[in-house]
């Protein structure tokens, strides 16, 4: 079953409008809502030259036998539960956004376009005004700990030990262990991001200053990390911004082959 599972006539009615341009690609107009209002969006077809002001989701696809249905430029339209939840969780309760979200703006039938997006999907990342990693729900509410944690040791991390005894740490270790953190595609799609944010319950926070608190904690015990179920996630920690800045700064003269096939040896690829 393909992820975007649609009759002939509703694919043809979605992606009527083809993308010509060599930076053409749909955005979502997503409207608002509440948490338990259904899910109602429109595409459009716009050019990477024109516009700046949306938001791009980076999100585990999830099993596509999992569906829920939306309304999508007036009729039913059927997505994963993890898109579904992904829309729901950055949708604005009062106003309209602009969203990219790849199995939805991409024809998936369509083989030629679903390669030109491909290409193209580094350019709508760094453009993007935000980029939003989708976690869902925590199993403990630790988004508030995370939040209250990054907040008041994010300025002081390379200066001060970690506050070991502090429980906020375990609430880091079930986000680390999310399916999102497996995924290799996700790397690029935070990596070039201007301002990649994490989606966590009601809360976002700086994926950044995330993998910065990571980085410091497992330097200070690796083995304290691992019995706090805090992954080392080397590929994230050492890889979190693809920016120019970050290349001149030598680091990637420093890695061979060999290093990015161990740093991303636990990737789910």
């Amino acid at each position: 079953m393909d992820l975007m599972d649609l009759d002939p006539a509703t694919t043809d009615a979605l992606y009527a409008t083809p993308l010509v341009a060599t930076d053409a690609f749909r955005l979502i107009t997503l409207r608002p809502g509440q948490r338990y209002d259904p899910v109602v969006v429109q595409l459009r077809v716009v050019c990477a030259r024109y516009v700046h002001q949306y938001v791009a989701l980076s999100y585990v696809w999830g099993d596509p036998a999992e569906r829920v249905s939306i309304v999508c430029n007036g009729l039913p339209t059927n997505i994963t539960v993890n898109l579904h939840a992904a829309l729901v969780q950055v949708r604005s309760p009062h106003t309209l956004m602009l969203v990219w979200a790849d199995a939805l703006c991409i024809n998936q039938k369509n083989k030629q376009e679903r390669g030109h997006q491909v290409a193209i999907m580094g350019s709508i990342y760094s453009n993007a005004r935000l980029v939003l990693a989708c976690m869902g729900e925590s199993p403990d509410g630790g988004a508030t700990r995370i939040v209250s944690l990054l907040a008041d040791y994010a300025p002081v991390m390379k200066s001060t030990a970690p506050p070991t005894r502090d429980p906020c740490w375990q609430s880091f270790g079930h986000l680390l262990q999310k399916e999102w953190f497996t995924r290799a595609w996700v790397l690029q799609e935070v990596g070039l991001a201007r301002n990649p944010r994490v989606v966590y319950d009601d809360f976002d926070f700086s994926y950044r200053e995330l993998m910065a608190a990571v980085r410091w904690f497992t330097l200070y015990d690796s083995r304290l990390a691992a019995r706090m179920g805090i992954p080392g996630l080397l590929i994230h920690t050492l890889w979190t911004d693809w920016s120019e800045s970050w290349a001149r700064n030598g680091f990637l003269e420093q890695c061979t082959l060999l290093d990015l096939l161990d740093h991303g040896a636990l990737l789910a690829c």
